[in-house]
């Protein structure tokens, strides 16, 4: 992942500097966010214990800085919280054979941990096209285990103007191949898809206030058999303030 995030922030770089120099009519911006959601997240676990589970005990919180010059955007988006199941939780997969290669549990909380870093750019007014390198953590607080998943993902957003003050927006994005692994192996592999949309009330000429709804869905294929899908959302409320720097 690391080659993969060097080359981003080097187009990123390559892209946004000389148009800072040959385009002074497009001023660049700095966008920076804090954002606050609850909500659940819910699934089911396949062919391992053939069990669901569900937990609407838990929420995140994420920062986001964006660079925005003239059409051309990229940025990074970071956020974690945590999630309490009490009645079943995601299996614990290690290797095969099935069933000995998961373990289930009644009880868990899990740490769930978030990084997004993003270029994208408006080819039309309102609707632009982005690349999306993301990285997933999910730590089981009382037991030695994680997992991490990675991948690169491709989406569109787009919005609409009300009036002055409000805005309509939405965001889907599509990761086709998430690699999971287990500490340092490689265990499984994975697709994701995230769906948000909502309204921007523009409180200040540089500060937003956003109000959306978000969803992650997620299936995941381990090596021993094992499947797992997930869904995590719910309702996001956060701010944001804009800074001219060129």
């Amino acid at each position: 992942m690391k080659p993969l995030i060097s080359i981003v922030l080097g187009v990123l770089v390559a892209a946004l500097l000389p148009r800072a120099y040959a385009q002074e009519k497009d001023p660049l911006y700095i966008t920076l966010g804090a954002r606050v959601q609850g909500g659940g997240w819910e699934g089911n676990n396949e062919n391992s214990s053939d069990t669901s589970f569900d937990s609407d005990n838990g929420g995140t919180f994420g920062l986001r800085l964006v660079m925005q010059k003239g059409r051309l955007y990229g940025g990074i988006s970071l956020q974690g919280g945590e999630y309490d199941f009490e009645n079943g939780s995601p299996d614990r997969i290690f290797g095969a054979p099935l069933p000995l290669g998961s373990i289930s549990d009644d009880k868990a909380t899990i740490k769930r941990g978030e990084a997004d870093l993003l270029v994208g750019y408006y080819f039309w007014e309102r609707v632009s096209l982005f690349a999306d390198i993301k990285n997933v953590t999910n730590e089981w607080q009382s037991e030695n285990y994680s997992l991490r998943y990675t991948g690169l993902g491709f989406g569109v957003s787009g919005f609409i103007p009300l009036n002055e003050r409000w805005t309509l927006f939405g965001t889907l994005g599509i990761v086709p191949r998430l690699n999971i692994r287990n500490d340092s192996d490689g265990i499984g592999k994975g697709t994701g898809s995230a769906l948000e949309f909502g309204v921007v009330w523009r409180m200040l000429d540089a500060t937003n206030m956003v109000f959306s709804l978000r969803n992650q869905h997620q299936e995941y294929d381990f090596d021993n058999d094992a499947k797992q899908t997930h869904d995590i959302g719910g309702i996001a409320i956060g701010i944001n303030h804009r800074f001219e720097v060129l």
